[in-house]
């Protein structure tokens, strides 16, 4: 039957000019013609996506309760990445101040913004956290802020000392944040009107870029 209806258009289109061809083509099949176009464009741009490199995370902050411009446009962001050398080629940074609660409210530790965080501290997608005192407390007792007395983070530890605050839980006083509240580029107009601490994920994988972004923050 296929093989009949091939024979028969080619017989109609036999002996005419190739502008008339083309014409007759587009006449009756320009609906198939436009849906395989349109089809192949589809596969062309997914196949696009699937195979654009991706991106690597070079480090990501979360900042609460934060209102300054962050964005890969800001200044804040700008300056910092011509200072950081460092950053691996064909990788990108995340800053974050999408995320708006206060533990010293029982009801905040229900707030979506928090649950945003605190998954994504347990995925390790967010190395580090900027906070206000009672978000930094009330994050730390559930475990998901680095110990600063680590190993991992030693360099860390010695050179901040002086500005490292504690928890104390169960008898024991564990240094878990870094006093950042004299850094001039977190308290702007929209920046934190009280006293501020970074505080390192316990799932952190990017600990060199914590180094830089602690020199930028109290250069």
């Amino acid at each position: 039957m296929d093989n009949l209806w091939i024979k028969q258009e080619l017989e109609k289109i036999k002996g005419m000019p190739i502008k008339k061809v083309l014409n007759y083509i587009w006449d009756y099949y320009k609906i198939p013609l436009i849906s395989i176009s349109i089809l192949i464009g589809l596969i062309g741009y997914f196949m696009s996506i699937f195979l654009r490199p991706v991106q690597e995370t070079a480090g990501a902050v979360a900042f609460v309760n934060f209102y300054e411009d962050i964005t890969e446009n800001s200044s804040f962001y700008q300056t910092f990445m011509e200072q950081y050398k460092e950053m691996p080629i064909e990788s990108t940074l995340i800053f974050d101040n999408h995320y708006f609660f206060n533990l010293e409210k029982e009801a905040d530790y229900k707030n979506s913004y928090y649950q945003k965080l605190t998954a994504y501290l347990e995925a390790g997608t967010v190395d580090v956290v900027i906070c206000e005192e009672e978000n930094l407390m009330g994050i730390a007792k559930s475990g998901r802020f680095l110990d600063l007395s680590d190993e991992r983070v030693e360099k860390i530890y010695r050179e901040y000392q002086k500005q490292i605050v504690y928890l104390s839980f169960e008898g024991e006083k564990i240094p878990i944040g870094i006093d950042v509240s004299d850094s001039p580029v977190l308290t702007g107009v929209n920046g934190y009107q009280k006293k501020c601490y970074l505080a390192i994920s316990s799932n952190a994988s990017h600990l060199e870029f914590v180094e830089n972004f602690l020199q930028y923050l109290l250069k």
